[in-house]
């Protein structure tokens, strides 16, 4: 029992004592410490250094590491002295901060697109963190991202028209037939109406025009006209003859 309680004691001393140490230590952090992007879409991400308890930052210097990551740009802030100004093609930087910093202070920003799906990060190493004349303790704190695919545009369906064919019964219009064609979709309803002429064959025609003339008034007449002229035709020729 005495042997439990005595381990349990140190585990509890050594992760205080951890925690001690980290809370004096310096932190040179990526932030945000995790986000979820798109392959290809940019987001940012800012390096900051958080001074020890009741310590300064004077100077800082190491090298930008990423995995799984694009880098677009890099900018340091503004008020900062620069004696090595990281790059995407050279990501080293040495930073020294004017009257040093005795709060969290933000050193650069990182532009960044996902190189493809899945884990991706921006880390620190060869750090070296100077505080008033003398190196100080520093741990590092790196941003973890997800990257996930382009989501695809959703197609729209679209219903695929019917056509129906509606016969109309004609109606007759100077002889003209109408007949009526419906197109219909989800849509719109569209009407097109088209009109065709009869054309008679050429017996309907020829009993058509009989009929036309049998039914004139004047038909009788003419043909009464005829047969008297072809009568007195007659008449004139047979007197001739016996004359001769």
């Amino acid at each position: 029992m005495k042997k439990i309680l005595i381990s349990l004691i140190m585990t509890i001393g050594i992760l205080t004592f951890s925690q001690a140490v980290f809370a004096d230590s310096a932190v040179l952090s990526a932030s945000p410490a995790t986000t979820t992007s798109t392959v290809g879409e940019s987001f940012g991400i800012t390096a900051q250094v958080s001074p020890a308890t009741s310590g300064k930052v004077c100077a800082i210097k190491g090298t930008i590491n990423f995995t799984n990551l694009s880098c677009q740009s890099i900018i340091v802030k503004n008020g900062l002295m620069t004696q090595n100004i990281p790059t995407c093609q050279a990501p080293d930087f040495t930073i020294g901060i004017p009257k040093c910093a005795t709060t969290t202070r933000d050193l650069f920003t990182i532009s960044a697109k996902g190189s493809g799906v899945g884990s991706s990060s921006v880390s620190f190493s060869g750090v070296k963190v100077i505080g008033v004349g003398i190196d100080i303790p520093y741990n590092t704190q790196s941003g973890k991202y997800n990257i996930i695919g382009a989501s695809k545009a959703t197609s729209t369906s679209t219903s695929t028209p019917t056509i129906t064919l509606a016969t109309v019964t004609p109606e007759v219009i100077n002889t003209n037939p109408v007949v009526a064609y419906v197109t219909s979709n989800s849509d719109a309803t569209q009407t097109a109406i088209t009109s065709s002429t009869t054309q008679a064959t050429s017996t309907n025609n020829y009993f058509a025009a009989v009929a036309s003339v049998m039914s004139s008034g004047y038909t009788w007449l003419i043909l009464i006209i005829v047969l008297l002229l072809i009568g007195y035709n007659v008449y004139y020729y047979i007197k001739k003859e016996e004359k001769q």
